[in-house]
């Protein structure tokens, strides 16, 4: 058997570098999207998203509020407090 007749076994080289790149282009969307993740995380552990929240010093909030736990914005030795809605605001 001469190589001649051996013809369309394997890969060609032009797949495996088209398989190459794009195995490349993947990894490279995938961080990205982590990143992004990541950013969209932290902006949700923010104290102010939550219903216009403030850091308070202590460990307890002022009266007519409460704390948000797991609240990484709010420095060491403060605590991330929100106001409470009155319950008078929707009787007649």
């Amino acid at each position: 058997m001469s190589m001649a007749n051996k013809r369309g076994q394997g890969l060609p080289m032009n797949t495996i570098v088209i398989a190459a790149i794009a195995l490349m282009v993947m990894i490279v969307l995938i961080i990205i999207f982590v990143n992004k993740m990541n950013e969209g995380e932290d902006t949700l552990n923010s104290c102010g998203i939550f219903a216009n929240g403030q850091c308070y010093d202590g460990d307890s909030c002022p009266e007519g509020h409460q704390i948000v736990p797991n609240v990484k914005e709010c420095s060491q030795g403060k605590v991330c407090c929100i106001q409470l809605k009155d319950d008078e605001e929707g009787t007649d």
